[in-house]
């Protein structure tokens, strides 16, 4: 399975050294080597995929999902994919997408206000930008999922989270072997013991299994002791000279060494690295989410040509489109929602409610229709505009017209006790509904409300404070 992997990554990584070295081809339209590059990053939406932002065309793509072959229709929104692509003008193309969980087993530790939990030893972190198939947060002890994220030191940040059949007992669990007794023949990732006394198929390419080895390991769980089947090396070292482009949390920032690492590769800036919208190198730190784009170097480390900071949300908003405006594409454009115009472009996780019947997994902008009720992720104010970091379609008719909001306390504007949340006026009818309670929130208070809106108006049927870390 990693052979794969690495074969298609070291024939890529060829073709790029013999075009840049000179090399010939009998295609006289062969793209040069700066046209093609590894990306690692989330999927967004499709038609044909959309990864990091950007669209790639899969017509003749190889599609890998989790060791097996398969097609688009296997992918799911959230998932981090790794694709090979090469761009020939206006056109990006993927030669090869991979899709490889990161974790598969029992949930535990569930922690819903921490927003945590524990897969096989390993802490896993969910946000309001995590994609979930089959399962909703918070989960329920021992539900088997499978998740996919952005690694962030002894972390997973969860981008995608899935229900696993009843019938599936595999686990697996990607990390560094550690306490390594082969006298026992059992090792350890993170918290989790593994035996291997009974592994069928031992593939690490050359290295020596040792502490310090990252692997991935496939196997059973039964009272707790995971028996390994496969182990396999998990190394994906990319060569000197290749084009990548990735996406996550930042960790192991050093700010005098100009590095940091993304999703388990170091990355190092330096005078010729451009800094996207305004922002430069003081504005990095550990947990800043960025986008990276530049060429692993000779020692393995990606020289940042291009860094740009992915800006968090700071509204949740649920109500139903009354405007759209649509662009050339069939994939960005603006949509009015509680009377806000909200831009959605490419960066847009898009996806549909796949709860209900109806659920379209190629879901994109171009399947909004006024009077749709959308969940959405929103950055911005009203002075620079507001943007939609995911949006999922709602096909549940029962609530369509009950609105829920989520902003920070700086938002409420206080007009002698008259009360306003992005231009929207808050009134109430209900009497267990007391809006002076806003008179004294603070402006790191999550204020949660509740209501139906109407001419500019919300009635507030709910209102509730929390005060955020």
């Amino acid at each position: 399975m990693k052979k794969q992997k690495l074969a298609v990554l070291i024939s890529l990584s060829s073709a790029l050294l013999l075009t840049a070295c000179g090399g010939s081809s009998s295609s006289s339209d062969s793209t040069n080597a700066g046209d093609n590059k590894v990306v690692r990053g989330s999927i967004d939406g499709f038609g044909s995929v959309i990864v990091n932002g950007v669209r790639y065309e899969t017509d003749q793509a190889t599609i890998s999902v989790n060791d097996t072959e398969g097609t688009q229709a296997d992918l799911s929104v959230g998932q981090i994919v790794t694709l090979y692509a090469n761009s020939n003008g206006n056109r990006n193309v993927a030669d090869n997408i991979i899709y490889d969980l990161d974790l598969k087993g029992p949930a535990a530790n569930i922690d819903a206000t921490a927003n945590t939990f524990t897969v096989l030893g390993q802490t896993v972190s969910v946000s309001n930008l995590t994609s979930y198939k089959g399962v909703t947060w918070p989960l329920t002890n021992g539900q088997s999922v499978e998740v996919s994220g952005y690694v962030k030191g002894n972390e997973l940040i969860a981008s995608f989270v899935e229900l696993n059949d009843v019938n599936d007992t595999e686990v697996e669990l990607r990390g560094v072997v550690a306490n390594l007794n082969e006298a026992a023949q059992t090792f350890e990732i993170g918290s989790q013991q593994i035996s291997y006394l009974s592994t069928t198929e031992l593939d690490l390419d050359g290295q020596v299994f040792a502490d310090g080895l990252q692997v991935e390991v496939e196997g059973n769980l039964e009272s707790g002791v995971f028996t390994a089947t496969e182990i396999e090396a998990d190394d994906e070292n990319l060569p000197d000279g290749v084009e990548i482009e990735l996406a996550g949390a930042l960790y192991d920032f050093d700010g005098a060494a100009k590095t940091f690492t993304v999703n388990g590769t170091q990355v190092t800036w330096n005078s010729q690295t451009e800094f996207d919208d305004g922002i430069s190198a003081e504005n990095l730190d550990n947990d800043v989410t960025v986008e990276v784009e530049g060429t692993i170097n000779a020692n393995g480390v990606l020289v940042a040509e291009d860094i740009e900071i992915e800006s968090d949300a700071n509204i949740s908003l649920e109500a139903q489109i009354t405007n759209i405006t649509a662009v050339s594409d069939q994939f960005t454009g603006t949509i009015t929602v509680l009377g806000l115009a909200i831009n959605v472009d490419m960066s847009t996780r898009m996806s549909d409610d796949d709860d209900n019947l109806n659920f379209n997994p190629m879901f994109n902008f171009s399947d909004l229709a006024i009077s749709d009720k959308v969940e959405l992720e929103i950055t911005g104010d009203a002075t620079n505009g507001y943007r939609a970091v995911s949006l999922e379609r709602d096909l549940d008719q029962e609530k369509i017209n009950i609105v829920e909001l989520e902003v920070l306390g700086a938002a409420v504007i206080n007009n002698n006790g008259e009360y306003s949340v992005l231009g929207v006026s808050l009134v109430t009818t209900n009497d267990g509904v007391d809006l002076n309670i806003l008179s004294s929130v603070t402006d790191t208070e999550e204020v949660s409300l509740q209501g139906t809106f109407a001419n500019n108006i919300l009635n507030v049927t709910e209102l509730e404070l929390d005060e955020q870390d």
